[in-house]
């Protein structure tokens, strides 16, 4: 049962990671391939003095990414429609009793009136250094 436990959170741990990982997966499968994907793939190799390089294709392949992983993720709820739950509640007079019995045993206990601040025991103190 545990290395049912550890595959599974080995499994979301990688999965987090790969959804993670697709943008810088983009850019090394780019850059490792630039000067093909300039040749062959890129909409302005025609153009005499085009700077491109194939970052138009870099460019396309990014906004997939970007599109494909807002469709996947769901949209976050408008919440100021949502009304609120009121889980817990208490009427008010029960609260203040139980206010008033606790001030009436604390006044009861003796105060602590010793002002006195105490040294730290260097005996089990020791400070940095």
């Amino acid at each position: 049962m545990k290395s049912l436990k550890q595959i599974f959170v080995l499994f979301m741990a990688l999965s987090m990671l790969a959804q993670s990982a697709v943008k810088t997966s983009i850019l090394v499968y780019f850059y490792t391939n630039q000067t093909t994907i300039a040749a062959e793939k890129c909409e302005n190799r025609a153009i005499q003095g085009s700077k491109c390089n194939g970052k138009c294709q870099l460019g396309k392949w990014m906004k997939q990414a970007e599109e494909s992983s807002a469709s996947k993720s769901p949209a976050a709820p408008d919440l100021s429609k949502l009304k609120e739950i009121t889980l817990f509640a208490e009427a008010l007079p029960q609260f203040f009793a139980v206010f008033s019995e606790v001030s009436f045993v604390r006044s009861s206990l003796p105060l602590y009136t010793e002002r006195r601040i105490a040294a730290p025991a260097f005996d089990i103190f020791h400070p940095p250094g």
